[in-house]
């Protein structure tokens, strides 16, 4: 059986979202932080060199990178759900925003993160640049969402898993919000919740925030947009 690594507060709830729409059997092995570094405690290593997540193991197969994992579980289970076809008009609208979600998104909400948490004052030109980034790739997913009800076009894709868990942390941009949160109340979430409760209340806490609140970046008032209604 498919077996998931899932550290708490990581983008490895991508993997135990995605297992539960497509409806996969998976065993959930849930690694926990260190409450002094948040960093995963130790136990990913004996799983895979880097220590990091998500993981997963399948047979022989060991594979991390979350993208990856979706597009090698949608691959292998997902009988053309979550993923418009090659043929589908979506699918290049599917791509680009699948992508999006680390190589921009989770890229450059990190970035800003870590400069933010290691003190770096906002007037630094490299801190300022990064906020501008950040401010524009939300602006940018802002306008997507006024036209369409999801990232990919009017289905709800894989391409939303991506990005709503980083959403998740997110307080100031009424649309990506609204992405995240009608993401978030698909049937499927529920039962994930009833799965990890008696392992570890911390999976249930962190699922509609995925990360703890002193990691949550917020954008100064002149950075934010005006209310999408």
């Amino acid at each position: 059986m498919l077996k998931v690594h899932h550290l708490v507060r990581s983008q490895s709830q991508r993997i135990v979202w995605l297992c539960e729409e497509l409806e996969i059997p998976y065993d959930l092995v849930i690694h926990l932080r260190d409450p002094a570094t948040n960093l995963p405690a130790g136990g990913l290593k004996a799983v895979h060199p880097l220590g990091l997540a998500p993981v997963i193991e399948d047979g022989a197969l060991v594979l991390s990178e979350s993208g990856a994992i979706v597009e090698y579980l949608i691959d292998r289970h997902g009988q053309g759900r979550l993923r418009p076809s090659p043929e589908h008009p979506d699918r290049a609208q599917f791509l680009h925003w699948f992508h999006f979600a680390n190589a921009n998104l989770q890229a450059g909400f990190g970035r800003t993160m870590f400069f933010e948490r290691a003190g770096v004052p906002r007037d630094n030109p490299i801190h300022t640049m990064l906020r501008a980034r950040l401010a524009a790739s939300l602006a940018y997913m802002d306008v997507r969402l006024a036209e369409v009800p999801y990232l990919a076009g009017e289905t709800f894709t894989a391409a939303d898993i991506m990005a709503a868990v980083t959403l998740g942390t997110m307080r100031t941009h009424a649309r990506t919000l609204a992405c995240a949160a009608g993401c978030i109340a698909t049937p499927r979430v529920p039962r994930i919740a009833a799965r990890s409760s008696g392992a570890t209340p911390d999976l249930n806490r962190c699922w509609i925030e995925p990360h703890c609140a002193d990691m949550r970046y917020e954008l100064a008032d002149d950075e934010r947009l005006p209310d999408a209604g």
